[in-house]
């Protein structure tokens, strides 16, 4: 559920959660400014100034954790980075300090880990990304945590992928998605590619590679 000014929504449930299969859910992602409603599909314009234009984003891995090798950490970010930027006018580059503007950084910790928002230890909350800014401040704004105590795995508990995957489009700037088959569904998926609701969200907010009257029809608001 998410809650804003008296408002509730429920999210429909998923195949897998309609036949009791273990699901790890998203508790969303961190808004310091006040609440945003779920309801809306993004928060703030991302890391562009205007829709039409191309923007350039950075990225570094900070710390890196213990049950990944760290290049397969690496190889994992740079492709789920490399999935959202198919589809849009983003362009990602290695960042030389974490806490640069315009700069998603990644980083495993346990417990207090460095922000506001401290991890509670296995099983519980896998994950969480922060807004772009203005919605976040720099530093914080983009950046993704990852519970150093959860049993990362490439393929399963948790697919470490498929989170990145997920929490990306966070600190890019969607909210949760209502549509049980997308990536930016509230409960996490394996899944290896974007969804058709993925990329229609992710377009709202930046640039779009398509052109022509297909791509106008596909993905149309």
């Amino acid at each position: 559920l998410a809650a804003y000014s008296g408002v509730r929504r429920i999210f429909p449930a998923s195949p897998a959660l309609t036949r009791g299969d273990p699901v790890r859910g998203c508790t969303g992602p961190i808004i310091e400014h006040p609440q945003i409603g779920q309801y809306i599909g993004s928060a703030g314009s991302g890391w562009g100034q205007a829709r039409q234009d191309p923007v350039a984003v950075s990225y570094f891995i900070e710390r890196f954790g213990e049950k990944l090798p760290g290049e397969k950490v690496r190889e994992m970010v740079l492709r789920a980075l490399e999935e959202w930027a198919r589809y849009v006018e983003i362009r990602f580059v290695p960042a030389e300090d974490p806490k640069a503007t315009h700069t998603l950084n990644f980083l495993f910790g346990k417990r207090d880990h460095g922000d506001a928002y401290a991890f509670d230890g296995p099983g519980g909350v896998a994950a969480h990304a922060f807004y772009p800014a203005p919605v976040n401040p720099e530093s914080i704004a983009g950046d993704v945590h990852f519970d150093d105590d959860e049993p990362w795995q490439q393929a399963t508990g948790p697919d470490f992928y498929s989170v990145a995957l997920h929490e990306i489009g966070h600190a890019l700037g969607l909210l949760h998605s209502d549509d049980s088959d997308a990536v930016m569904y509230p409960y996490y998926q394996t899944l290896p590619t974007l969804q058709d609701d993925d990329i229609r969200g992710i377009r709202r907010i930046y640039a779009t590679h398509c052109i022509g009257v297909e791509c106008a029809m596909r993905y149309s608001p």
